[in-house]
């Protein structure tokens, strides 16, 4: 077995991408080939965990935290199903339906 030294290390591993969380930000927000959690988690090797906290250092807020909420709401009283929402939002169909639920409820 050959010893490795360094600078053979660094080399051998030269090939795997680090990603800045620069990349992170803007797969995440940008607009055409937007990414969700997982998908830059899978890309990265990041956990989703650290994509979270990665946005939440650059001042950022995922999706969750209302940011499309409103283009939900107002598509909806347009027609789209949820289905469509979510492909339009980004969002999963099943969050898309729990926001017009708490839509509803808030409304009384």
């Amino acid at each position: 077995m050959e010893e490795m030294n360094f600078r053979k290390f660094v080399e051998a591993n030269e090939s795997h991408a680090v990603f800045t969380d620069d990349d992170v930000v803007s797969m995440y927000f940008d607009g055409y080939a937007r990414r969700s959690i997982k998908e830059i988690a899978a890309i990265t090797g990041y956990s989703t965990g650290e994509i979270y906290r990665t946005l939440s250092r650059h001042h950022f807020r995922a999706n969750r935290n209302r940011l499309n909420h409103h283009n939900v709401l107002s598509l909806a009283s347009q027609g789209f199903s949820p289905n469509k929402i979510a492909e339009f939002t980004g969002y999963t169909p099943r969050n898309v339906r729990y926001i017009l639920r708490n839509q509803q409820l808030s409304e009384g």
